[in-house]
């Protein structure tokens, strides 16, 4: 962590590295069989402006990873990414079925009144967070499993201050006054676990289809460790089955969900409706702000609808999500609207 202090010299240094991505995996040799799915996610698109308020990222995934199409740094990345996995006891995953990706992301959370320039105690702070995610999924015909190593850093360094002053001199909104009192700096780490499985699956004529999966995961690190549990519904016309998708559910505390087939469409289409219940131990953002009087629970439902439309290679998805605690009222109550875009080249 000294070492990465002294890299993260400046706030902005983050989005150094998500452009030093970009550029190092849009190289020609490596998309062959890549996706590649960009998401923006707002609470803007809901009518409010607090909270979990925007998230933007970028993912990739590579081709399988028996495939002869992937460049010298898929297969050395991806062969890396097996190995570790499989290092897990009891784990032990057919090469031809692992898929490996990065995802880089970049979450701003605000208290209700942004034009207060003061502490506002009871209600969430100012923070930042960006994260690169290293991916391993294992797909087979009725299940999906992903796995996942993230490194992330809260406060300044994530960027946060400047993404939100410079959206709202975008949209005409007046500049948020309190970030001085956002959360320090702070660099985590974070593992996670997640397992998607049909359940039922049904054809019902005229190429629509119905699905059902049964979903779950755990995620333990110093920014966010919880475990959650749900189901997702899909219906519609001619779209991707479970073992050609890559879904990944929001285990960071609030959203970063993000979709993308590995399977070239001609036309197709699906409503989906998923909801979770997840048990939180711990949140960074509530649990470390002492300078806050706040209160978080630990149990809590999150729902999300959306329509995806497959255009041959591209995917285009418009999402609602929203988390609520149960029993009580709670501070970490929040919801958003999300776009993604993604291309499978």
């Amino acid at each position: 962590f000294q070492l990465i202090g002294r890299l993260l010299k400046t706030s902005h240094l983050p989005f150094y590295i998500f452009w030093v991505l970009i550029l190092v995996f849009c190289q020609p040799a490596t998309l062959k069989a890549d996706v590649w799915s960009f998401f923006w996610e707002n609470d803007l698109l809901v009518g409010s402006d607090d909270q979990y308020t925007n998230g933007i990222g970028l993912a990739w995934f590579s081709d399988n990873l028996c495939s002869d199409q992937l460049s010298y740094f898929e297969r050395e990345y991806g062969d890396l990414m097996s190995d570790v996995v499989e290092s897990l006891p009891n784990v032990n995953l057919e090469q031809c079925q692992n898929l490996a990706g990065i995802k880089v992301f970049q979450q701003i959370i605000t208290p209700t009144d942004t034009s207060e320039e003061n502490l506002i105690e009871d209600d969430v702070p100012y923070a930042g967070y960006f994260s690169i995610t290293f991916l391993l999924m294992n797909q087979n015909e009725d299940s999906t499993s992903r796995y996942h190593i993230s490194l992330g850093v809260i406060g300044p360094q994530s960027g946060a201050e400047t993404t939100q002053k410079s959206f709202h001199r975008l949209i005409g909104n007046d500049e948020p006054k309190g970030w001085k009192h956002q959360l320090k700096t702070q660099y985590t780490v974070g593992v996670g676990y997640h397992n998607a499985s049909i359940i039922v699956d049904l054809n019902t004529g005229a190429g629509n289809k119905f699905d059902l999966s049964r979903i779950g995961g755990v995620e333990l690190g110093n920014f966010f460790s919880g475990a959650h549990i749900g189901g997702k519904l899909r219906y519609g016309y001619n779209f991707p089955s479970l073992e050609d998708f890559v879904d990944g559910v929001g285990l960071e505390g609030t959203g970063s969900s993000f979709k993308a087939t590995t399977q070239s469409l001609d036309y197709g289409w699906s409503i989906n409706l998923s909801a979770y219940l997840t048990a939180v131990a711990h949140i960074y953002v509530i649990d470390n702000a002492s300078s806050h009087d706040l209160d978080r629970r630990t149990l809590y439902y999150s729902q999300a609808f959306s329509v995806s439309l497959y255009l041959e290679k591209i995917q285009i998805s418009f999402s609602i999500e929203g988390i609520v605690a149960l029993f009580r009222d709670s501070l970490l109550n929040s919801g958003w609207g999300g776009v993604e875009l993604s291309r499978r080249f």
